[in-house]
Parts: structure tokens; C-alpha cells; sequence
């Protein structure tokens, strides 16, 4: 039951070491399952944080934090750095007795300039989202200043994650995928291993980087997707890949795009959408230039 007006952390140690908890705003439940409630902030401007610039996390849930505005710029400064996520929600995970999922989370603003890119898979998405229900999101804008090359690594990832609403999205300069519908992390969650109601409906993201790495992307062999909906503009090669889903299931997935290819010529290349052999799996409503030939490798697509 707070409302807190500013939270400003700049200037921070560039020297530390990177660990774990070295964030510009930690958010937590320190004592039990939504001890942490009803939280009003209004804006949030974190610089060089060591890791990232606003976590949500620990082993309890939190319930109830509404934010007016997030700016975070050059996260996951240090070196050695173990994150570099603009901001992160995770709930408690790893093997513990249970899964305390984060509740009710409203963001109005959020822009991340120059996030760290390493070699980490979840921890160096601009906005990454995992063991979380009912997140919603107003604008999020994920921009390259002082970065020579990338933005971030991911702009958007997504796991084990249900009622995930991000009405207008604004990406450039991603080094490998716009979104990241990610797969489980641990084989004891495959029970909770589940995105569902994902509405993204102006997803738009311009992917100059790495141009044969999908912009919208189900990295999903286990997971359980379902009812997803997005609609957007997009310039790369590849605008939706799907993994093979041995042990996964795909429902519902609906996606309009109005998308144009960065080359002119995609011989031997992957074609612009390959999605999984799922009985409900995708419904693509695709505008965009096709020429070029793909190449063996993708005929399934072509």
C-alpha cells in the first residue's frame, strides 16, 4: 500500500562484478507470498546498472505494482555481467516445492536504450517475462544509442507465462529475435511449462541485425502455446519460425503481418515463415514481396 514518485539510479558502478541482485530496482516479496502488494511507482530512470535495470523476482510472489514509466539505458554494464535485461519478471522457479508466479503487473511506458548483449539466452532481452500472470504493457520501445551494433539481444521473452497484453511494440536493431516464445527451463516445470494469451497487437520491429534469424520466433519443444495474436510490421528475412514440437503442443496462434524482406535475392536462404506440422497451429495473414529462390533445405516452406 505505497506510492512512490521517482526512483532515479544512475551513475553506477561500472566495476562491479556483474552478479546476481546487482540491479537498479529490485522488487520483492521478502517474507511470504504477496507481502510485497499494491505498489504504486511513478517514474523509474536506471543507468549502468551492473545487471538489470528493474527485476521483479525472489522466491515469493508479488501481486499488484503499477508503474508509470520505465527508462533504462546501458544495462548490464559490468564486463562479466550475468544479465543485461532492461526489465525482468521472473517468479520463483528452479526446482523449488512450488511456483510462485508474479501477479498483476501494469507498466505504462517502457524504453530500453542499449542493452547488454552476451552469450546468455534469458537474461539479455530487453523485456523478458517468465513465471508471470496478467502483465500488461503500454508502449515498449527498444532503441541503440551509444551500442555500435545492437540494441539488446531479444527485445521480448516470454516463458511459462499466461494473460501477457503489450499494446504497441517499437523494436530496431535487435541482434536475434524481435520475440522469443522460449521452451522450459528446468524438466521438473514441464506441468507449468505454458504461454498462453499473448495479445500483441501492434508488434513492430524493423531487424537489421541478423537477417536469417526470425523476428517472431517459438523456440518451444516442450512448451504448451496457445491463443496468440499478433499483429504488426516487419523488415527481415525471416518473419516467423517455429521449432519442431516433439513433446509440445501449438493451438491458436493467429498472426497479421505487413512485412517487406531486407534482401534481394534469398537464394539458398530459409523461407520468410516455417512453422510446425501442428493440427490448430498457426493462422499467418502475410503482405509482403516474395522473390528469390530458397533452396532445398527449406522446401517445406518455399
Amino acid at each position: 500500500n505505497s506510492v512512490i514518485d521517482y526512483i532515479e539510479c544512475v551513475k553506477m558502478w561500472a566495476t562491479a562484478d556483474g552478479g546476481a541482485g546487482q540491479n537498479g530496482l529490485l522488487v520483492e516479496s521478502t517474507y511470504a507470498n504477496n507481502s510485497t502488494y499494491n505498489v504504486k511507482i511513478g517514474k523509474v530512470h536506471v543507468e549502468d546498472s551492473p545487471e538489470h535495470g528493474v527485476r521483479f523476482g525472489g522466491i515469493y510472489s508479488i501481486t499488484g505494482v503499477n508503474i508509470d514509466s520505465i527508462y533504462t539505458k546501458n544495462t548490464g554494464a559490468s564486463s562479466t555481467s550475468t544479465g543485461g535485461s532492461g526489465v525482468k519478471i521472473l517468479g520463483g522457479n528452479y526446482g523449488r516445492p512450488q511456483y510462485n508466479y508474479h501477479f498483476d503487473i501494469n507498466i505504462n511506458t517502457i524504453t530500453s536504450i542499449d542493452c547488454q548483449v552476451n552469450t546468455g539466452v534469458n537474461n539479455f532481452a530487453a523485456l523478458s517475462v517468465s513465471h508471470a500472470k496478467n502483465i500488461t504493457v503500454g508502449q515498449h520501445t527498444v532503441r541503440k544509442v551509444s551500442n555500435p551494433t545492437f540494441s539488446c539481444r531479444r527485445a521480448l521473452h516470454l516463458a511459462c507465462c499466461e494473460n501477457i497484453t503489450i499494446r504497441s511494440q517499437d523494436y530496431k536493431d535487435v541482434n536475434i529475435n524481435g520475440v522469443m516464445f522460449y521452451d522450459g527451463e528446468t524438466s521438473d516445470m514441464l506441468d507449468y511449462d505454458i504461454i498462453k494469451n499473448v495479445y500483441m497487437p501492434n508488434y513492430n520491429c524493423v531487424h537489421t541485425s541478423q537477417g536469417n534469424s526470425a523476428s517472431i520466433y517459438f523456440n518451444a519443444k516442450t512448451t504448451k502455446i496457445s491463443d496468440i495474436v499478433i499483429s504488426g510490421y516487419l523488415v527481415n528475412d525471416v518473419y516467423v519460425r517455429a521449432e519442431t514440437q516433439p513433446n509440445g503442443t501449438t493451438n491458436n496462434v493467429y498472426i497479421t503481418l505487413k512485412a517487406k524482406p531486407l534482401s534481394t535475392d534469398l537464394t539458398g536462404k530459409a523461407p520468410p515463415i516455417i512453422t510446425p506440422n501442428t493440427v490448430n497451429g498457426f493462422i499467418i495473414n502475410l503482405v509482403s514481396p516474395f522473390f528469390g529462390s530458397y533452396g532445398s533445405t527449406a522446401s517445406p516452406g518455399s
